[in-house]
């Protein structure tokens, strides 16, 4: 999986991944969909990307994910990826002018790099407030941007993919490029963990806190890599001691409810402040 080329960078939080490529247009894309996220050369997973002109034709339909030994292998008509188990290198040959090729690759990246040094994606938005981190897990669909926009006094992290690890003796939860409607965060941000909130939609509107089974139950559904054999155990892992460290609830939510006060009650916090 060796290679030469130019180079750039993405960090978030402690992981890291590092893309080298000849091509200019992958560089551009780079930039263009993980900007503030870019650093200078270091270590990390080293992605070696190539492109090409046409899409693959035995290929289309959905991305087909596959285990090779100690590999990973992804495919779909834009894309071509190989990563290495132990989050080392991987390659990567992607449709020249196919962004979604482009995220594709770096979310595998990250969740395969992520828990090889103890950290995980989720699909959660996620919050701070006041130096609390508030991470709320939940399926497309479940009211995750619809909640980021009511949470008006909230800086918002991310409304689709959060990345959560242990930094510095604590849980935080990371901003991440991985978005949703509200796209690209304008720097990388970060909080302490103070709660995990799991969103459903619901006719009625409360906060009900859950045991830690429950949780880590709950955080393996929206966990990227939970599939990955012999990663399961890795996530399980994480999951239970990421639950021990902060408290969890299910936070059910009206099409018309206003989530501040519901969450304010619980955490003596008034959250117009």
């Amino acid at each position: 999986m060796a290679g030469s080329g130019s180079i750039s960078s993405i960090e978030i939080g402690p992981v890291r991944v590092t893309v080298e490529s000849d091509s200019s247009w992958i560089h551009r894309s780079l930039r263009s969909e993980f900007g503030p996220f870019i650093t200078g050369s270091g270590a990390g997973l080293r992605l070696r990307v190539t492109t090409f002109g046409e899409p693959d034709a035995s290929c289309e339909g959905g991305i087909q994910v596959r285990r090779r030994g100690e590999e990973l292998t992804a495919s779909r008509g834009d894309l071509k990826l190989r990563l290495g188990m132990n989050g080392g290198a991987g390659e990567a040959s992607i449709l020249e002018g196919s962004l979604p090729g482009v995220r594709v690759a770096l979310r595998f990246a990250f969740t395969v790099r992520g828990l090889c040094v103890g950290a995980i994606l989720l699909h959660a938005a996620a919050t701070r407030f006041r130096d609390r981190g508030w991470v709320f897990p939940g399926r497309s669909g479940a009211g995750k941007t619809t909640l980021m926009r009511r949470l008006a006094s909230h800086r918002k992290l991310t409304d689709e993919t959060a990345l959560i690890a242990r930094h510095d003796g604590r849980w935080r939860v990371f901003a991440t490029p991985f978005g949703g409607d509200f796209g690209l965060p304008e720097e990388p941000d970060s909080a302490p963990v103070d709660a995990i909130m799991f969103i459903e939609k619901d006719l009625r509107s409360e906060l009900r806190q859950i045991d830690r089974l429950e949780a880590v139950y709950r955080i393996l559904q929206h966990t990227m890599g939970w599939g990955l054999e012999d990663r399961c155990g890795r996530v399980l892992d994480l999951a239970t001691e990421l639950t021990e460290a902060c408290e969890s609830f299910v936070l059910r939510l009206s099409l018309d409810a206003d989530p501040e006060p519901l969450i304010g009650k619980r955490f003596n916090a008034n959250l117009s402040l």
